[in-house]
């Protein structure tokens, strides 16, 4: 352990690469599969990313090797920028300040001819999509937007999370009704026979309690689970509702809109209805031809989720490729310079937020900070305090963004070509390194106190940095972005100068100023403005004015309403059965019980009014599954009770209990109020 621990600290510990390595360092990070445009031949360029097109030219590249066939491929185009659509900062006119240039008008070439606007200037550098026919774009949303996005998307998951929660308690078995303890002097209450009232309502239980009872000879039962399941399949699927009441019939015609489902179901239905209610006695012919109908059915839904998952697995394979791991990005920059110890970072405060007195570090240096082309452009405040910040000992670096009018500094474009060299004043800091760019802007200065550092030839130069006070601080302007992005880290020394111009600066830290440093709101109602909810957020305030108006202001100390109280229908009944115990009267009441139970089950049962006992207890033991000869013997005897004149009160027996027990199960099985 204890040397696993010194191996990671001598790690953690170890020098960084040289810096005449930082171009292997940047094949390394090239070679990872996330920058896809130099691993995909069909990487989606810009217009702006393929002004990297000519410099790199047709021939094989060694740290992005398939770049050159991703000029080939169509070019991707960015949806509804909005507020991220910034221009480039080099309006060529010889003047300072905007400066963003009209993306209709043609950008004059080295050779004097117009390329149609198709220079590659950098415009909107956000993230890649592929093209798509105008899509319908939602407005973009503040903060009080997003919260108000994720109180509703919660709001839903909880909801999905409790139907999920119902649908899996309804698959539950029910659970057996507690028995009323039996009164002694009426004698022990008969024993139930819970395996017929409890049912299942899953329908892969209910199946496998249909097999399990034909392997058992049971083929009345069988053919009744296999029913269950088929109803129950076509509840959970929301075709029909099961309910005690209704019958085969009800649902049949629950399936009208679904032609061929009804003519299966109303099949399975006819071959049931014959065991449960005439005279086909169930065998082994009768359970199979109705099993093989309902498995189907039964199954259906999960063979339509398996194939609604295949098809969204194999519609998974469009790529997405990240604006930040795009050659406009920064993500391939800020790996390498972390490799050199230099941490870069974006900047997420404004430009007036930065104090011009900031002190300098331990080390006795300053901070970095690139604005690069699509940065917000600084107000003559905001520039004044940059300025100053840079002559206490700070580094502003200036990347594509027209200069102050202080560094007396213009744009032009026509460069002769695309290679860079450092100049003899900075050779002996950067060495001679062979550098190139995508663009062919260069500057034009005023001034002669700034101190040349990159330069297309004598004449055009490229950056320009200017010393700043006497504490080492420095303003250091470039013609563009370029190099500061991971296009640039493809082609020659470009990955050493970007290091070696970060260490030569000798920052703490460097920060990179982009065109999302202005978004966002800096205050509650500039949210609320940019989401578009004020109209929103005036209707719910007036809502609750409304509601307080309505509701008034009490006065007073609050008190609870008071209650009222009556005894529940169920206290009469239990008040009204204590006087018939004490009377021993249960056979005056099993006899008014029996005389509405045997008319509830008649109405359920039979469709006609068949007189006659039999006919019931046929129809009462196809609809329950119970044995007809114990139907018939509860019939029977609730019978003999509603036909008997005269009943006297003290006739009572220890069988009213069970008779009355056996009356309300039957009722309960073949729907309605016990």
């Amino acid at each position: 352990m204890i040397s696993f621990t010194l191996l990671v600290a001598l790690a953690a510990a170890s020098p960084p690469p040289a810096l005449d390595d930082a171009n292997n360092q940047a094949r390394e990070i090239l070679a990872r599969d996330k920058y896809g445009y130099c691993h995909d031949p069909n990487y989606p360029l810009t217009e702006v990313e393929a002004g990297w097109c000519p410099p790199v030219g047709p021939e094989h590249n060694a740290r992005c090797q398939t770049f050159p066939s991703a000029c080939k491929a169509p070019r991707s185009q960015l949806l509804n920028p909005g507020r991220l659509d910034f221009s480039r900062g080099d309006g060529g006119d010889g003047k300072t300040g905007d400066g963003d240039r009209d993306p209709d008008k043609s950008t004059p070439t080295g050779d004097g001819k117009s390329d149609g606007g198709n220079s590659g200037k950098r415009k909107v550098p956000k993230r890649l999509v592929e093209p798509e026919p105008d899509p319908f774009e939602l407005p973009p949303l503040g903060g009080l937007g997003y919260a108000i996005f994720w109180v509703i998307l919660g709001a839903g998951l909880l909801l999905i999370i409790y139907l999920i929660a119902r649908n899996s308690t309804r698959n539950k078995p029910d659970e057996a009704e507690p028995v009323p303890p039996p009164q002694d002097e009426l004698g022990p209450a008969p024993a139930r026979d819970d395996h017929s009232e409890q049912l299942a309502r899953d329908v892969n239980t209910l199946l496998d309690q249909a097999r399990a009872a034909a392997s058992a000879g049971d083929y009345a039962r069988a053919i009744h689970r296999a029913h269950a399941a088929l109803l129950h399949r076509l509840d959970h699927d929301g075709l029909i509702r099961v309910a005690p009441f209704r019958t085969n019939g009800d649902y049949v015609r629950d399936l009208q809109s679904e032609a061929e489902l009804r003519r299966e179901v109303r099949d399975i239905v006819r071959d049931v209805e014959q065991a449960q209610f005439g005279t086909t006695r169930p065998d082994a012919s009768l359970y199979e031809r109705v099993l093989q109908r309902v498995v189907p059915i039964a199954t259906r839904r999960s063979a339509a989720l398996l194939a609604l998952l295949a098809v969204n697995l194999l519609s998974c394979d469009t790529r997405n490729y990240p604006f930040d791991h795009s050659p406009s990005g920064a993500d391939a920059v800020i790996e390498l310079a972390a490799k050199y110890d230099i941490t870069i970072k974006f900047r997420t405060t404004a430009l007036a937020d930065l104090n011009p007195n900031e002190a300098l570090g331990d080390d006795n240096q300053g901070r970095t900070l690139v604005l690069l082309h699509d940065s917000p452009f600084p107000t003559n405040e905001e520039w004044a305090h940059l300025l100053e910040w840079a002559d206490n000992g700070h580094h502003l670096v200036i990347a594509g963004r027209p200069a102050p009018s202080d560094l007396g500094m213009s744009y032009e474009s026509g460069a002769p070509g695309h290679d860079l060299k450092v100049s003899a004043a900075f050779s002996d800091r950067l060495t001679e390194l062979d550098l190139i760019t995508a663009d062919d802007s260069y500057l034009v200065p005023t001034r002669s106190d700034g101190t040349t550092l990159l330069e297309f030839a004598p004449g055009f130069p490229y950056a320009i940095q200017h010393e700043r006070g006497y504490r080492g601080g420095d303003v250091t302007v470039f013609a563009d972005d370029r190099l500061f992005t991971a296009g640039a880290l493809m082609l020659r020394d470009n990955p050493e100068f970007l290091i070696r111009f970060l260490r030569d600066l000798g920052p703490r830290e460097v920060e990179f100023a982009d065109g999302l440093l202005d978004l966002g709101a800096d205050t509650p109602a500039e949210a609320i403005a940019n989401t578009h909810l004020t109209p929103v957020i005036l209707q719910l305030l007036a809502l609750l004015a409304v509601f307080y108006f309505c509701r008034g202001i009490r006065f007073g100390r609050p008190h609870d309403p008071p209650t009222r109280s009556r005894r529940q229908f169920a206290e009469h009944v239990e008040a009204l059965g204590h006087q018939y115990a004490r009377a021993r009267a249960s056979r005056h009441a099993v006899r008014l019980y029996a005389v509405w139970a045997l008319e509830r089950l008649r109405e359920k049962t039979l469709m006609s009014r068949t007189p006659g006992i039999y006919p019931l207890a046929q129809a009462i033991a196809g609809r329950t599954g119970d044995d007809e000869n114990r139907v018939m013997e509860t019939l029977v005897e609730a019978s003999s009770l509603r036909d008997a004149t005269s009943i006297s009160a003290t006739t009572a027996t220890a069988d009213d209990l069970r008779l009355m027990q056996d009356l309300a199960r039957l009722v309960r099985l073949v729907g309605g109020p016990r």
